[in-house]
């Protein structure tokens, strides 16, 4: 194999790897609904998951209520970019229709070695770290944020008030613009890092929560 071909083939796995990363990360609204398929299907030890079940798990999301796609839509996406392995069913005779059909609701997905990657690379834990380490002059701003609105639904009005000294005194920086920070910057960075969610206020996800505890 010429040194050509060899390169290439090192390069192929992470390009394709980051193409994957960038389906997830492209629409911020699919985002968490991905990741729950994913570490769904890859919880340690157990069986492949169904579709109704896969689908029921991403339900739940709070997300899912503003998705207009079905959530079988965004497992297929998932199984088509090379995530998630299917197993369909055994065709079975419809007597209504006289055809063989499958029964979806019953096809199976398991994590894929390229899924297992991609998951770990964009779990909260993972995103949070990476935004504390990426913005240290903003990482008392995140912690404060993490921290009141743990356990507790906060309106944007008391953000903006728990958040208003630290914004007052932000230094300008690449992440911000020159008219300065304001607290809705802190709840869209957090939010994106699934930190924080809207559930009728703004309130620390239990990823969000299990970071702060380590962070403080």
């Amino acid at each position: 194999m010429s040194e050509q071909l060899k390169g290439e083939e090192a390069t192929s796995a992470p390009d394709e790897l980051e193409q994957a990363v960038v389906l997830i990360r492209r629409e911020p609204g699919k985002r968490e609904l991905y990741l729950e398929a994913l570490a769904a299907a890859g919880s340690e030890g157990a069986d492949p998951i169904s579709r109704f079940d896969l689908e029921g798990r991403m339900a739940a999301k709070p997300q899912a209520a503003t998705m207009f796609q079905s959530m079988g839509t965004l497992i297929d996406a998932l199984v088509g970019e090379g995530l998630l392995a299917e197993q369909l069913p055994e065709p079975e005779y419809d007597p209504d229709t006289e055809e063989q059909r499958v029964d979806m609701a019953r096809a199976t997905y398991a994590l894929t070695d390229k899924g297992g990657k991609v998951l770990e690379r964009l779990r909260p834990s993972a995103r949070l770290a990476r935004l504390f380490a990426d913005e240290p002059e903003n990482a008392e701003g995140f912690r404060r944020l993490l921290g009141f609105c743990n356990g507790d639904k906060r309106t944007k009005r008391q953000i903006d008030e728990e958040l208003a000294a630290i914004c007052a005194a932000a230094p300008r920086s690449r992440h911000v613009s020159a008219a300065g920070i304001y607290p809705s910057y802190f709840t869209d960075r957090l939010e994106q890092c699934a930190g924080l969610v809207w559930e009728d206020g703004w309130t620390t996800t239990k990823e969000g929560a299990a970071f702060l505890a380590v962070f403080q």
